[in-house]
């Protein structure tokens, strides 16, 4: 963060119900909206990417997901796996 006693102020648009909620949850971790905010914008500058990712999956396919990292992670078992057999387990 710069030296300077220079600040900004930002403002943004969100549900008043999603603002509420989040602001009663910040407030029971012990902090401030400004203080969140702030400790993302310097993650970002810090780390040069986003602190969270968005991801729509169904529960069907987390539980693929997972069974696949499983299965990754467990060098010794090694499968054939046909596309018609993925795409159809898939249901694609």
């Amino acid at each position: 963060m710069s030296a300077t006693n220079e600040f900004s102020q930002i403002s943004l648009r969100v549900p008043v119900t999603l603002k509420e909620n989040a602001f009663a949850q910040i407030k029971a971790h012990g902090m401030t909206p400004t203080e969140v905010f702030r400790d993302v914008l310097e993650y970002i500058v810090r780390e040069g990417k986003m602190p969270v990712r968005k991801e729509i999956l169904s529960d069907e396919d987390a539980e693929l997901l997972v069974r696949i990292k499983q299965a990754l992670a467990d060098d010794d078992e090694m499968i054939d796996v046909k596309p018609r057999d993925l795409r159809a387990a898939l249901q694609l």
